[in-house]
């Protein structure tokens, strides 16, 4: 270490007036108190005559020259200096962050230099905003609003004449409870700090550290995008360090209910589960520092996610072991006789989950001990088919008609059968009382209707269709016997159906011969065949009635061997007595696939086609048997001839 002496060559100290450092002042501002002793207007031409640095003053270069004066308290002041490094900075026995200690601005408390005119260690700590004593904020500028150097040597006044110090501010008989004031106990200046959560942090910059992230996590937990201090808006150093110590003094349970906080609000965001979704950037922020405060963040943050059930991939061990008193998927679904995925189903359907997709389904779901007493009473409550269709007076068979038709769905799957299904008993009673709904009683059960429940699911009756026209208000009941929906009074469906089928059958049977289709099925040829053993005398016509184009029934009415049958012109709009019987595509289509040479005939109207027989009998000769058997065995193609078109396994049978 370097002595000085005076610049005269006579040994003796650099300046004339000295005196003993005060506590807690640094080597630096001491250098400045002998220059105002001695009465130098500029501290930084006194340290460039002994060839220091006096633009930018050092404080390692500040104690070398200070510690030239025969002075008492040198280890005080020793301890009170900064050991500036690249990366870190000790000072008064704590280190901190390089960037946590500055020596640019020349801060002070104006009301501390009323009391006592020197400079302290810590105000040169950005985190050091407010005295604690005085209640007053640590300036760098003077009353006019000018920036106070560090090369005037004075503490009275500014280079402009502006008075530093601030007189008649009390001084608080208890310090106001903040960071600057356990920053004070941290160095030994005040009594011992009183902050369990910080005291176990070995150094003072992990603490200031811990104050600004919980700080930014208070004001801005909830954004989307990790808040920078000094940069985003609202978030200055004093207002952060502010907020983060008044939640960490608080102890664990403050800041774990701070955590709270910030992942209720954003569970809002929907963007899933576990840490990231809850703390959102705060878990890159823990990974982006360094330090020992990172384990108090990272065991909150992991409480708080154990505790509302955001399990993921670094908390599984605790979701297979149920803290907190959760409960994970596979224990309750052991527990209630379902398998895991019925039971993830059934949690979404009760509002306890949201609906997930892909590998999420299969993960970290768990419940609370409420969520878990409620999935039994809604399982213990549920009914099956039996128990439903009895609480609607329903056959059993009805009501699987209803569930069928989507009328009431199921609730639960229990197990494998028939009888797995399970139903809410709210939901039965909302369509019960859907379907009761001003439905008045009624004594007697009116002609063409029926009790609901006498309304059988068959072949061609089904309940649930008149079930849905109730809903939909197609229909109305009549009126009903009982309290349940089983004596609805509803229209019997098969009212008008009995006497109108069996006429029909007996007209049937009553009807001579057979129809053309019919004639074709015994014969086993297609209608045309048929056609065309008519129009060659084969196959005698009964009688018959007027009917149009491709109708089963013939324009005209005859006998066989009468002569000519009669024939009726159809009034077709736009071709009166030129109409032309229809030629299915595919005939056409097969008479150009064969090949078949075109013949010119006259194109046949309705006038010289052969009237066609509804019923006929037909003689069983060999003509006929030959005739269908040609029919088969040819190729089915067609003539075209004119605007008519006729098949030539009909012409060649009638031939």
């Amino acid at each position: 270490m370097r002595t000085f002496t005076d610049l005269h060559g006579r040994f003796e100290p650099p300046l004339p007036d000295w005196g003993p450092p005060h506590p807690g002042e640094p080597a630096h501002g001491y250098v400045v108190r002998l220059g105002a002793m001695s009465g130098i207007g500029s501290v930084a031409v006194l340290l460039n005559s002994h060839g220091l640095n006096g633009r930018d003053i050092q404080p390692a270069e500040c104690l070398e020259f200070a510690l030239s004066f025969p002075i008492t308290g040198k280890e005080h002041l020793i301890h009170a200096t900064p050991v500036v490094t690249p990366t870190s900075v000790v000072i008064m026995g704590q280190e901190v962050r390089r960037r946590h200690w500055q020596i640019g601005l020349r801060r002070f408390c104006p009301a501390c230099l009323a009391e006592s005119p020197h400079h302290r260690a810590w105000w040169d700590l950005p985190a050091f905003a407010r005295c604690p004593d005085h209640d007053i904020d640590i300036v760098d500028r003077d009353a006019s609003g000018h920036p106070v150097p560090w090369w005037s040597a004075s503490f009275t006044h500014a280079p402009t004449g502006s008075p530093l110090p601030r007189h008649g501010v009390p001084r608080r008989t208890v310090p106001r409870p903040s960071l600057e004031g356990y920053i004070l106990a941290r160095l030994g200046a005040a009594g011992p700090p009183a902050v369990p959560l910080l005291d176990d942090l070995p150094t003072l910059g992990d603490v200031l550290d811990a104050v600004e992230l919980v700080g930014r996590v208070a004001l801005g937990g909830t954004l989307r995008t990790r808040p920078v201090v000094g940069v985003t808006k609202g978030f200055d150093l004093p207002a952060v360090n502010r907020a983060g110590y008044d939640v960490l003094r608080k102890g664990e349970d403050g800041l774990v209910m701070l955590l709270h906080a910030v992942a209720a609000a954003r569970a809002a965001f929907k963007d899933g589960r576990g840490k990231r979704a809850s703390f959102g950037w705060l878990g890159s922020a823990l990974n982006a520092e360094k330090g020992s405060h990172i384990g108090i963040l990272a065991g909150c943050m992991r409480r708080v996610a154990i505790e509302r059930g955001d399990f993921s991939p670094s908390t599984c061990e605790a979701w297979y072991a149920g803290e907190a008193g959760w409960l994970p998927v596979p224990t309750l679904a052991a527990e209630l006789g379902l398998t895991e995925e019925r039971l993830r189903r059934l949690s979404e359907a009760l509002g306890i989950h949201e609906r997930q997709f892909g590998i999420a389904r299969a993960r970290y779901r768990s419940f609370s001990p409420e969520q878990a007493e409620s999935v039994r009473r809604t399982l213990a409550s549920c009914l099956d088919r039996d128990g439903a269709a009895d609480a609607l007076g329903l056959p059993r068979d009805t009501f699987d008609a209803l569930v069928c038709a989507g009328v009431i769905a199921r609730f639960v799957r229990i197990g494998t059968g028939r009888d797995r299904d399970r139903f809410r008993p709210e939901d039965v009673a909302t369509l019960a009382a859907r379907l009761l709904h001003k439905v008045e009683p009624a004594t007697d059960v009116p002609d063409g209707h029926l009790r609901l429940a006498d309304l059988r699911r068959t072949c061609k009756t089904n309940p649930a269709r008149s079930v849905e026209a109730i809903l939909k208000g197609y229909a109305v009941p009549r009126g009903r016997l009982g309290p349940t929906v089983g004596d609805l009074l509803v229209p019997d469906p098969r009212r008008d159906r009995g006497g109108g089928m069996r006429a029909a059958r007996a007209a049937l049977r009553t009807l001579p011969g057979l129809s053309r289709y019919q004639a074709a099925t015994v014969l086993g040829c297609r209608v045309e065949t048929v056609d065309g053993l008519i129009d060659g005398g084969h196959l005698r016509v009964c009688s018959g009635g007027a009917a149009g184009a491709g109708s089963t029934r013939s324009p005209s009415t005859g006998s066989a061997g009468s002569g000519p049958p009669r024939t009726s012109t159809p009034t077709s709009p736009g071709r009166r007595g030129r109409v032309t019987r229809p030629v299915p595509r595919w005939k056409s289509s097969a008479s150009r696939r064969c090949g078949s040479p075109r013949r010119t005939e006259p194109s046949r109207t309705w006038s010289t086609v052969p009237a066609r027989a509804r019923y006929w009998r037909w003689p069983a000769t060999p003509t006929t048997r030959r005739a269908a058997a040609c029919s088969r065995s040819r190729p089915r193609c067609s003539a075209r001839s004119g605007g008519g078109e006729r098949s030539s396994s009909s012409g060649e049978a009638a031939a």
